[in-house]
């Protein structure tokens, strides 16, 4: 009999469980009132609602919780708690401005209510409202000054705001209230180094680790500080001495061995760096030592140390056919375009990077002017793969060089076919079908484009030119182009559009100033002076507009014929 009992306890609801152990064992509800006695089974109330919300929570059901608290709050109106944890819900499906209302009104009744005022930090937050976030947070630590993740937090804002002193302020009030808090002096640490205080810093860093020896970021500090100091046998030590440490709480960690090589590097001694690479390459797995060195060197610029980590792992691995792209690219970085190219070529066809590799090769030949090399190249790479869409894109671009627009038109065409969502390629389609005077075809693969990315900012605005220039649906081509702007508000060309679309609008006074910024941004572009010249002489200003005419015809390979009549026209004009 007992243990059919026992069976019976699952069966029944959770939430009517909980109701009536409360009831049962006397114990006030949430917003801490007595419940009238019932004579018989007691109406859902304020606990009830709040419990189902929990339950639904967990069910991971946060719509359905939201209206368990809802009823919740109106059983019982007047409690800070449930009305927090509504908040807490409306944050959860993205309803901030109901949560915000909730906590204002909180905090109305109960002004420096810590538990109110960080949901609201919070809020402000996510709504990158940064002074009312770092205004609430202040708040909060007048309130309840032993809140030691709330400094963290308030001195980040600060910092990422380039707002060091106040930085400074509030890690200072850290660290004197918690004398144990490494990362207050780790950010001091850094504030000092920003401030150029460099012996400060060392001390705030010494501090940090003192109280943390793990902190590894700390160490790295150390080094850079160490690395500036004038090169002696202390200096050095000191250097040594944290990358040491470094590896032997971690004899695997990849950054510490290779700063520790490119310091031995660096002070010459050569034959320590080369067999802690060696080490390194055969203990290794290469994609790994592809991200590391790129996040660590290359996408810092740091192309020398680049090249020398890549060529000391290659005498060990010549066949991480990676590492042969990535030092391609260190070399192309350098301006050494022949070893460059040596690596991109020996980069094998099961890389990850292979098809990159074939495309930088195509672009060296065609900086080179080899056009045919570059052809060459990407054709014998689609007889082996003449799907690959990224191979047919730049194949059609290298024939739309040439003005073999019909052959380029093909391969575009196939691309899509390929893969018909490929805004780059209907992007290039675009253009080729511009250069080949077909305008409709050309208009409806931008909108293409458009319609797969909307926020293409070059398709955006090739669109309202393009309009512009044939003096079309210019309120539309206006739209185009300052939504365009608005992604690329220093772009030369797109800023010659809006003064464009001005132009034929009529809007000479306008379209100048944007006409001059953009001859200004790009600098030599026969067109867009071209342009400023025909604002000029809209406005009756003749030399301005020889002036902008002749340095489009300097410029000019093809079509003088056409400025040359300009400036025949303004010259024989009647002032």
């Amino acid at each position: 009999m007992g243990n059919k009992r026992r069976n019976l306890i699952p069966l029944i609801g959770m939430g009517v469980l909980l109701m009536l152990m409360s009831c049962a064992t006397g114990s006030p509800p949430l917003d801490g009132k007595r419940s009238t006695p019932a004579s018989s089974s007691p109406a859902p109330n304020s606990f009830y609602y709040y419990t189902e919300a929990q339950i639904q929570m967990n069910r991971g059901d946060n719509l359905a919780a939201l209206r368990m608290m809802q009823r919740a709050l109106e059983s019982d109106p007047d409690s800070i708690y449930i009305r927090r944890e509504l908040a807490g819900l409306y944050m959860t499906v993205n309803k901030e401005e109901e949560a915000l209302d909730l906590l204002q009104g909180i905090l109305k009744e109960y002004p420096g209510d810590v538990a109110t005022l960080l949901m609201l930090g919070r809020i402000y937050q996510n709504r990158k409202e940064l002074d009312q976030a770092k205004a609430v947070y202040e708040e909060v630590l007048e309130q309840d000054p032993d809140k030691e993740d709330v400094y963290l937090l308030l001195g980040n804002l600060y910092m990422n705001d380039k707002q060091y002193d106040e930085a400074f302020d509030v890690f200072t009030r850290l660290t004197s209230r918690f004398p144990g808090a490494y990362a207050g002096f780790f950010f001091i640490g850094q504030i000092q180094r920003e401030r150029g205080n460099n012996d400060l810093a060392e001390q705030a860093f010494l501090r940090s680790l003192a109280i943390e020896p793990k902190l590894e970021g700390a160490r790295y500090e150390l080094i850079e500080i160490y690395e500036k100091r004038p090169d002696n046998a202390q200096t050095r030590l000191k250097i040594l001495r944290q990358y040491r440490t470094i590896l032997e709480e971690d004899p695997e960690n990849l950054r510490a061995g290779f700063g520790l090589a490119l310091y031995y590097h660096k002070i010459g001694d050569n034959g320590q760096s080369r067999q802690l690479i060696q080490d390194i390459a055969r203990s290794s797995d290469e994609n790994e030592l592809v991200r590391l060195i790129y996040r660590l060197y290359l996408e810092p610029g740091q192309d020398e140390d680049a090249v020398f980590l890549l060529e000391e792992l290659l005498r060990a691995h010549s066949d991480f056919g990676s590492l042969h792209y990535l030092l391609g690219m260190a070399y192309h970085n350098l301006e050494k375009n022949d070893l460059a190219m040596e690596q991109f070529q020996v980069v094998p066809p099961e890389s990850q990077f292979y098809h990159d590799a074939v495309i930088q090769q195509a672009f060296r030949y065609q900086e080179d002017e080899q056009i045919e090399k570059a052809i060459t190249l990407l054709e014998n790479a689609l007889a082996k793969e003449p799907d690959h869409p990224d191979f047919l894109i730049y194949l059609a671009n290298m024939y739309e060089e040439q003005e073999a627009y019909e052959e380029a038109e093909k391969l575009l065409k196939h691309a899509i076919e390929v893969d018909p969502e490929n805004e780059r390629a209907y992007f290039r389609l675009g253009v080729v079908y511009d250069k080949m005077d077909r305008k409709d075809d050309s208009i409806a693969a931008m909108k293409q484009v458009i319609l797969l990315k909307p926020d293409h900012a070059n398709a955006l605005n090739y669109l309202g030119y393009t309009y512009a220039d044939l003096g079309i649906h210019l309120d539309e081509a206006e739209e185009l182009v300052q939504k365009a702007l608005a992604l690329k508000p220093d772009d030369g060309y797109i800023t010659d559009s809006l003064g464009w679309v001005y132009y034929k609008q009529g809007r000479y006074q306008q379209a100048l100033p944007l006409l001059l910024k953009a001859a200004e941004l790009v600098g030599d572009d026969p067109i867009i002076f071209e342009h400023v010249g025909d604002a000029y002489w809209k406005l009756h200003q003749k030399n301005k507009a020889l002036e902008y005419y002749h340095k489009s015809l300097e410029l000019r390979e093809t079509d003088k014929e056409t400025i040359i009549d300009k400036i025949k026209m303004v010259e024989t004009s009647e002032p």
